[in-house]
């Protein structure tokens, strides 16, 4: 899983890279495309920092799929403040919405019931 991570993030930024050098920015696609790039590039690369570094048992899933989960979220975050960039949206304040959102959202998902 590390190993697709990787090239997943890799792969991305080389889009990203390969957008910003090829296409002129006023094209429909250049800027849709970068920012779904980044954003996957982002999440890929969050999800693989957050991984364990091995797992325990053979069926403790669990720590891979919250690192997956909270990467898919970072990439979300990062997509979604990059959209607002884009169309001149984006304020401290909107920023702070949109964090907060997330932060919210992981803290409802670990929270264990008592």
């Amino acid at each position: 899983m590390r190993l697709a991570l990787t090239g997943a993030s890799a792969a991305a930024t080389l889009v990203a890279a390969l957008t910003v050098l090829l296409r002129d920015p006023g094209d429909a696609y250049a800027l849709p495309t970068f920012v779904a790039a980044i954003a996957v590039a982002a999440g890929a690369a969050a999800a693989r920092l957050l991984l364990p570094a091995r797992r325990g048992r053979r069926g403790a899933s669990a720590p891979a799929t919250r690192a997956i989960r909270r990467g898919l979220a970072v990439g979300a975050a990062v997509g979604l403040l990059a959209a607002l960039r884009v169309v001149d949206g984006l304020t401290p304040l909107t920023a702070a919405f949109v964090i907060a959102g997330f932060a919210l959202a992981e803290v409802a998902l670990t929270a264990r019931a008592s």
